[in-house]
């Protein structure tokens, strides 16, 4: 709780009130709200809506931020609304604009979020294949049995509202 009551306590009260200008202290402070929601079950709700307006100020700031559109879009699935964009727009935005990332719960969140929204994932979309090349060609992964092992059960959890079938095509790609 330390580390969170700081991270806000220096956004709040710097001199340069990076909260209204700076879409990199505005994601910060979302991904704050995001990890105190978290870890503090009982904040959840005053978490989820603090975030939600950060996420939805730091688009309007910077378009250009993918995590954002992300986070926009899950507060959506959780019943908190935005004036930017409802749930699938915003989700398709974050893909738009970062294809690829290494955050793997981001990555993986947004393959999650897609399928509660009704989205179709094919073993042979783009968006999968992003997903596996943004790991399989980091240097340590391609070199190591136990990187890959981690990581195929990685993508088992995360595909895990696939059928059967589909899943093992998105496992059997990775190689």
């Amino acid at each position: 709780m330390i580390v969170v009551e700081r991270l806000e306590n220096y956004s709040n009260t710097h001199w340069s009130k990076p909260l209204f200008w700076h879409a990199g202290a505005i994601a910060q402070a979302t991904r704050v709200q995001s990890l105190k929601s978290q870890w503090f079950p009982e904040l959840s709700d005053d978490a989820n809506r603090l975030g939600n307006i950060y996420a939805e100020r730091t688009v309007r700031v910077n378009p250009t931020h993918g995590t954002s559109w992300y986070r926009l879009a899950d507060y959506f699935q959780m019943g908190y609304e935005n004036d930017v964009c409802e749930g699938r727009a915003c989700l398709e935005n974050s893909w738009k604009i970062e294809p690829m990332t290494r955050d793997f719960n981001m990555a993986c969140g947004r393959f999650k979020l897609a399928g509660l929204y009704g989205s179709k994932i094919s073993p042979e979309s783009e968006k999968v294949k992003n997903y596996i090349a943004s790991y399989y060609y980091q240097d340590y992964f391609k070199n190591s049995a136990y990187h890959q092992n981690i990581y195929r059960q990685k993508t088992a959890a995360c595909f895990d509202f696939l059928a059967p079938k589909e899943l093992f095509l998105v496992l059997q790609s990775i190689k």
